[in-house]
């Protein structure tokens, strides 16, 4: 029963961790950043279903859609329905989609503000091909078991 809670703390510290930090980037995105831009969503250009998330206690599912823009974007969102327009996420220029970096990783959650009133929240995101997988570790957490 311990290692249930501490494991169930530690995922809540984490996913708290992750808003905290997508807040802020949030706060600190400027009208030239193209997941910023409020047309963006409905840009032509292609959308397709990438990932499904079955959500508990009979709550609405949700879908992960990416969006290739006409003019050159690259697009991660977290919808509802499959629409990019109902979604949150962002984008990218196609040329780098990952911004330069090997991960991409987003975080969406219904419910809050209080942690304690979040609930379904989900991690999506984009990886490198040479990324053979992530994990999501609690910074206190015991070293995982196992290769790397």
């Amino acid at each position: 029963m311990r290692r249930k809670r501490v494991v169930i703390v530690a995922g809540a510290v984490t996913i708290a961790g992750l808003a905290l930090g997508g807040i802020a980037s949030g706060l600190h995105r400027t009208a030239g950043t193209p997941s910023a831009a409020p047309d963006i969503r409905s840009r032509p250009g292609t959308v397709e279903q990438v990932a499904q998330f079955t959500s508990e206690n009979g709550r609405p599912g949700r879908q992960v859609v990416l969006q290739r823009t006409d003019d050159g974007y690259v697009c991660l969102w977290d919808t509802p329905d499959g629409a990019a327009e109902h979604g949150v996420g962002g984008c990218n220029p196609a040329a780098d989609p990952l911004g330069g970096r090997k991960l991409l990783v987003s975080l969406a959650y219904d419910g809050g503000p209080a942690l304690s009133t979040v609930h379904d929240a989900r991690l999506s995101g984009l990886a490198a091909p040479d990324v053979a997988a992530a994990r999501l570790v609690h910074p206190q957490a015991p070293p995982p078991h196992g290769p790397r």
